[in-house]
């Protein structure tokens, strides 16, 4: 299965902190099959070890998105974009599935049916959807529940929605010291350092030792 995040890099560990599988900078894992998770070695393994739970994957999540504690892999993390769960659950919104990382096969061929309100990526040659064809790397919003149309000659995924991609852009920080501060180390000079640890800078008084922020001269 290919599976995507809008993390970089994102990190799948054992209880015992061993990574299990790693996510590259832009977010995508494949295990084995690139268009199913069905089969020995085409799926992450969230399976249990009753003789010793530290070689089990982490389960950050407490229930799946069924909202019980059956799923492993949805515990692990696992969500999904087009509000349908693993055990083929309805969800009510988009939002309700937002996890970690999500699967996102490989899809091809003509008449294949999108999902109304998910976001797909051109990953190879051309694909037509709703009049419009989209090449390599552009993405699309689904409007209607209709399937790709007869001359589409690529390949496309479902992929992370503005919404979420937003919500962990690894270059939000950057982005922030850029627009938002004066010269970028502030942070480093919010603390007075001194034998007992620190003090918080948290006056608006340009001439307190505590002063935050800085002074224009």
């Amino acid at each position: 299965m290919r599976y995507i995040s809008h993390i970089s890099n994102y990190m799948i560990t054992k209880n015992n902190g061993d990574l299990c599988y790693v996510f590259g900078p832009d977010g995508v894992l494949v295990v084995g099959s690139l268009t199913t998770s069905t089969g020995a070695g085409n799926y992450i393994d969230a399976s249990e070890y009753p003789s010793d739970t530290s070689l089990e994957i982490n389960l950050p999540y407490a229930t799946d998105l069924d909202g019980n504690a059956v799923t492993r892999l949805e515990m692990a993390g696992l969500g999904t974009l087009n509000k349908v769960t693993k055990t083929g659950g309805a969800l009510s919104t988009f939002e309700a599935g937002y996890r970690n990382f999500f699967e996102a096969p490989v899809l091809s061929g003509t008449g294949v049916a999108v999902v109304n309100g998910a976001y797909y990526v051109v990953l190879s040659g051309t694909v037509l959807y709703n009049g419009v064809t989209y090449t390599k790397g552009e993405e699309f919003l689904v409007i209607t529940d209709q399937a790709t149309a007869g001359n589409s000659l690529g390949t496309f995924a479902i992929c992370i929605p503005p919404c979420l991609k937003r919500a962990c852009d690894p270059f939000r920080t950057e982005h922030f010291k850029i627009k938002v501060l004066e010269k970028g180390d502030e942070s480093n000079d919010y603390w007075n350092y001194d034998a007992s640890g620190f003090n918080p800078m948290d006056s608006l008084t340009t001439t307190d030792a505590d002063f935050y922020g800085w002074e224009r001269t």
